[in-house]
């Protein structure tokens, strides 16, 4: 098991729920208005620390690998 900090959990829950809403049967107003939350989530951990910007980039290349 992998041992990550609290903020790279939250960072990749975060994004983890971005993209599962992103699939094909998930579209109404309660899916769109949980992305933005989630987006907002993202950017808000991005916006403190600039080292979470390269956890965000980590985690998103790590799901790209995985597709």
């Amino acid at each position: 098991m992998q041992h990550t900090t609290c903020t790279e959990d939250r960072i990749y829950h975060a994004l983890e729920r971005c993209l599962h809403g992103l699939s094909r049967d998930a579209v109404s107003s309660r899916w769109a208005a949980g992305l933005c939350l989630n987006c907002w989530s993202l950017q808000e951990l991005v916006s403190r620390d600039a080292g979470n910007y390269l956890i965000l980039v980590e985690k998103i290349l790590s799901k790209a690998k995985e597709v």
